[in-house]
């Protein structure tokens, strides 16, 4: 079963909002944060129904979420001393489930094991955000929460750059 999702960071938004939709352009998740400049609790949404919650560990040795939700609670785990962004699953029922990103940041790939989860590509000149992910199985939920992260991840980045 393969399903495109479209992720796009909401423009000016206060909260922070991170919508994904469908191939047909309605709405499948959406991602809201709460106090996004200090120590973030995302809530990941599906329809009226909370499927997550994302929350940056703070002075963690490399960044760190924590998640909690219909998948149970498990990490995500930045790898330091990276040429690209690496990220790891601990705990939970993907545990070990490696998020892979090229040099330029645009290109994502999702595994656990042999198994390849998703793929994701960026728009290289979007003010927003915007990836096209590529759900190749049954984990949708986790490669959202994954590219959720990434996201987070790559907004924080930029942010610490900047000051």
């Amino acid at each position: 079963m393969t399903r495109a999702l479209s992720v796009a960071r909401k423009w000016l938004s206060l909260k922070g909002e991170i919508h994904f939709t469908d191939d047909g352009g309605q709405p499948a998740y959406q991602a809201t944060g709460e106090f996004p400049d200090l120590v973030p609790t995302w809530t990941l949404t599906r329809g009226d129904e909370v499927a997550a919650r994302v929350r940056r560990k703070p002075w963690a040795w490399s960044p760190t979420w924590d998640v909690e939700g219909e998948l149970g609670g498990f990490r995500i785990q930045r790898r330091a001393l990276s040429w690209t962004r690496q990220y790891c699953a601990v705990g939970g029922v993907l545990d070990g489930a490696l998020i892979t990103g090229s040099f330029s940041d645009l290109r994502f790939e999702v595994r656990h094991g042999t198994q390849m989860l998703a793929r994701a590509n960026g728009e290289p000149l979007s003010l927003r955000d915007r990836h096209h992910v590529e759900v190749l199985g049954e984990h949708e939920l986790f490669v959202v929460i994954a590219m959720l992260v990434i996201l987070l991840d790559q907004s924080h980045g930029t942010a610490a750059a900047a000051s």
